[in-house]
């Protein structure tokens, strides 16, 4: 059980991670400067 929390916890960072990522290229590569 634990195991699996500690993956499932794993996951999340990892997402938020991507997602963190996928955002800072998209305002990089976007010439609006309204997006943050």
């Amino acid at each position: 059980e634990l195991l699996k929390v500690e993956h499932i916890r794993w996951n999340l960072k990892q997402a938020r991670t991507n997602n963190t990522s996928s955002m800072k290229f998209r305002n990089a590569t976007s010439c609006n400067p309204n997006i943050q």
